[in-house]
């Protein structure tokens, strides 16, 4: 039965890091968008402590514009754009959010967090191997838990049917294909 031991939860790989055996299970993969949006807006500058700083130094009357200057930015700066998505998910930031959120939650009170995850893969793992591995217990991998056929075919392995042409006196309308099987 093809997928079992992954619907079961069984599906693991052991990865050493440096002196430590990690291993990795299935990631919880539900809200990682938003997980990686939150990380990536926390690590941008807030800027209503900007306005707070600089209502310090500004006289009283320019408090409201320094504050409504602040707002108008806030309501953006508290999103992900695009642009920064794209620049984290090409960054080993990626690797590591990757690689914490494929951890099995053994290991949750030694690597807590993106930045403690970072700390592990910038020991000298292999990421090649270590995308492969999270590849393969997030189900991504083509593999199979038995050894039966594929059920689906690759393009070049389609079986043909050859069209048959009919004769002048044939009354079969029916169409001809040469793109698989007739179908009844």
């Amino acid at each position: 039965m093809d997928g079992q031991a992954r619907v079961a939860g069984q599906v693991y790989k052991d990865v050493k890091i440096g002196d430590k055996t990690y291993r990795l299970s299935r990631p919880n993969l539900v809200g990682i968008y938003g997980e990686v949006e939150a990380w990536i807006v926390s690590r941008k500058v807030d800027p209503l402590v900007l306005a707070v700083r600089a209502c310090r130094m500004a006289p009283p009357d320019a408090h409201a514009t320094v504050w409504e200057a602040a707002m108008k930015v806030a309501s953006t700066a508290r999103i992900a754009t695009k642009d920064e998505l794209d620049a984290f998910w090409a960054s080993r930031w990626a690797n590591a959010f990757l690689f914490l959120k494929a951890l099995d939650p053994k290991h949750y009170d030694e690597v807590p967090d993106v930045d403690a995850a970072m700390n592990v893969i910038e020991q000298g793992v292999d990421m090649d191997e270590l995308l492969a591995n999270i590849s393969v217990v997030n189900g991504e991998a083509d593999i199979k838990n038995s050894s039966g056929p594929s059920t689906t075919r690759a393009p070049s392995q389609q079986t043909e049917t050859p069209a048959t042409e009919a004769g002048p006196a044939s009354t079969d309308s029916s169409p001809k294909s040469t793109d698989g099987p007739p179908t009844k």
